[in-house]
This record gives structure tokens, C-alpha cells and sequence, in this order.
């Protein structure tokens, strides 16, 4: 999970697109 949320941060810097699509995918908004 800590993973997850780490990519998140730096997927929403660099692909929006696919941190959303990992956030929706997992059921978990972090990043919105």
C-alpha cells in the first residue's frame, strides 16, 4: 500500500491519467 501511494504522488506529477486509472483500480482516491 505504501507503494501504491508513493506512485501516486509521483504518477499524478508525471500521468494524471494513470494514477487515477491505479486509484479507481485499487478503490482507493488519494490523489484527486
Amino acid at each position: 500500500m505504501i507503494n501504491i501511494i508513493n506512485m501516486g504522488v509521483a504518477c499524478g506529477r508525471a500521468i494524471r491519467s494513470y494514477c487515477t486509472g491505479i486509484s479507481h483500480k485499487a478503490g482507493i482516491r488519494y490523489y484527486h
